[in-house]
């Protein structure tokens, strides 16, 4: 995949947080701000917290970016520790995905904005959807994934940022199989991607592309050099975008 569209999903992924917002702007007034007419809709669910947005690519007239909003509020950290699994169960029709378990507060957590995204998407008709988050988002960007491969069956790609574990094993092979284009960066030592464990089921679809550091020298790097809280800050999206701008330009 184009490095350009890595960087694109990742300037999305720190978008949708809105965080540079000023305190007179909603974050869906913000968004239009930015993105203009690309904006399609705003996704908005206060009972679980859960937001994101939808964009028409900048590059491919024939795609459309589902773009969802990682960990912000104190609600959101609950969803992130709620490590039951669940079975995907999304549809009636979604019998690819029939013995698949997943991460409950992920689910929960995208299951108010299933509806919506759906009729969206039906209503576009675009040939390509690409699903980008970071962290929680991330892992909503899967289960949104897999969602509509099992409406629609191609057309479906990933790129996200910080990606916990989302599925047991036999969810992670089907979806690394089906879904063909699916990017999951890591920014070297970040924790995040490290759980919910692999001792309690879960597994990823897919290798990680690193940022930086390799995982393992990563995690030794930052240990001894500022212990370990200092990790979490490999995940903050910001840094993401440094070490992808460094990369572009050459640097290690």
């Amino acid at each position: 995949m184009n490095p350009d569209d890595i960087m694109a999903a990742a300037q999305h992924a720190r978008d949708v947080y809105c965080n540079s917002k000023p305190d007179s702007q909603t974050d869906q007034e913000f968004l239009k701000e930015l993105y203009g007419d690309r904006l399609v809709a705003f996704l908005d669910c206060p009972l679980e917290d859960t937001q994101g947005m939808v964009v028409l690519s900048e590059i491919d007239p024939d795609m459309v970016e589902v773009v969802f909003r990682g960990t912000k509020e104190p609600k959101d950290i609950l969803t992130d520790l709620k490590f039951c699994r669940r079975s995907l169960i999304t549809c009636p029709e979604h019998t690819l995905f029939d013995g698949i378990s997943v991460h409950r507060g992920f689910l929960c957590a995208y299951a108010p904005a299933q509806s919506q995204l759906e009729r969206i998407l039906a209503d576009l008709k675009k040939g390509q959807v690409r699903f980008e988050g970071h962290s929680l988002g991330a892992a909503l960007s899967v289960l949104a994934a897999a969602d509509e491969f099992g409406r629609n069956r191609s057309g479906v790609s990933i790129i996200n940022f910080g990606q916990p574990r989302v599925t047991n094993a036999a969810g992670a092979k089907l979806i690394g199989e089906k879904i063909k284009s699916y990017i999951r960066v890591v920014n070297g030592p970040d924790p995040v991607p490290l759980v919910p464990t692999l001792f309690m089921g879960y597994r990823h679809a897919v290798p990680a592309t690193y940022t930086s550091l390799t995982l393992v020298d990563g995690l030794s790097q930052a240990w001894h050099q500022s212990r370990a809280k200092t990790v979490v800050q490999f995940h903050y999206m910001d840094r993401y975008i440094d070490r992808l701008q460094e990369k572009d330009s050459g640097g290690e």
